[in-house]
């Protein structure tokens, strides 16, 4: 793709939510990549998640409403954090 923005990255159009996710927004083409570029620098576009998880849920889907943040022991994962976490919603 094109230097969008001023800078060569085939595809890239950012990385959402960097402390948390680390999700990369990709596109396949210079128009996708101009209009996706277009909506997050006016705050346009929506974000949803999916997650991978263990245990039996009570629901098939809801919010997480605590302050998300690196789990106290294992810091490659994720985690309710209420003393180093962010809000999330």
């Amino acid at each position: 793709l094109s230097g969008i923005n001023g800078v060569l990255r085939p595809g890239i159009v950012h990385r959402i939510d960097k402390d948390t996710t680390g999700a990369l927004l990709i596109c396949k083409n210079d128009t996708a990549h101009r209009d996706l570029a277009e909506q997050l620098k006016e705050h346009s576009i929506k974000r949803r998640y999916r997650a991978v998880v263990a245990g039996n849920l009570k629901e098939d889907e809801g919010t997480i409403e605590g302050p998300i943040g690196r789990h106290p022991i294992d810091r490659k994962k994720m985690a309710i954090n209420y003393k180093n976490g962010k809000e999330a919603v």
